[in-house]
């Protein structure tokens, strides 16, 4: 009768344990959920605030720009000489451009 009692009790012991393991597995899952959409929500606030920046930095230089030429509408109004206002050829663009960028690859090769 013993042998019977422990048969069952360790058929108890294999079923707790299994639970347990689903248990784990759904709480991993969770995790593994919820860590999947803090990385997608870091990445849009990333690219959020990436855009933002462009946008004032866009606003700025145009603010800059008009600034300039309005000086020299006022110097030509006045009877003065107008000069052409002074665009840099880089004013648009922050980042290395592709014909730099291939320059600097081929020389770091050869």
């Amino acid at each position: 009768m013993r042998r019977a009692r422990r048969a069952r009790q360790s058929g108890v012991a294999l079923i707790a344990v299994l639970w347990l393991l689903v248990i784990l597995g759904l709480l991993s899952s969770a995790l593994l959920t919820s860590t999947h959409f803090d990385v997608l929500a870091t990445s849009n606030e990333r690219c959020r605030l990436q855009a933002s920046y462009a946008a004032q930095a866009g606003v700025a230089d145009a603010t800059e720009q008009l600034d300039r030429w309005l000086a020299v509408a006022q110097v030509a109004a006045r009877g003065g000489t107008p000069q052409q206002p002074r665009v840099s050829p880089d004013c648009c663009s922050n980042s290395t451009g592709p014909s730099e960028m291939g320059a600097t690859v081929s020389s770091r090769w050869t």
